[in-house]
């Protein structure tokens, strides 16, 4: 899993995954849409593991999520190859459950501050 570092932009926590490339800016709108969404996305990659062999979708501002079983794949909505195509990263359901409850910490410590 790709370690994270947090940053705060007038106040607010944000997470700044390292490298200028396509993984790292889908994963920073992964993290960026769970800071209203983490609940549902949690939910999606939960239902999809019951389920195991049908797809469960969560589609966002930033990402459409799509969990098959234990397999995560994050489409960037507004981030494109150099094709024009949407970029698209795929993870474990463990990994993007474990970056999504990081996350998740990390916004209900700064919220009550």
């Amino acid at each position: 899993m790709r370690a994270f570092r947090v940053q705060y932009l007038f106040g607010n926590p944000t997470a700044q995954f390292e490298g200028d490339d396509e993984e790292a800016w889908v994963l920073n709108a992964f993290l960026s849409e769970a800071r209203s969404s983490s609940t549902q996305m949690i939910d999606a990659i939960s239902d999809a593991r019951a389920r195991q062999d049908q797809p469960v979708e969560f589609g966002g501002n930033e990402i459409t999520l799509r969990a098959i079983g234990d397999s995560v794949t994050v489409l960037g909505e507004w981030i494109k190859d150099e094709h024009d195509e949407p970029c698209t990263i795929q993870m474990s359901a463990d990994e993007a459950e474990l970056l999504l409850l990081r996350w998740k910490k990390i916004l209900d410590e700064n919220s009550t501050r």
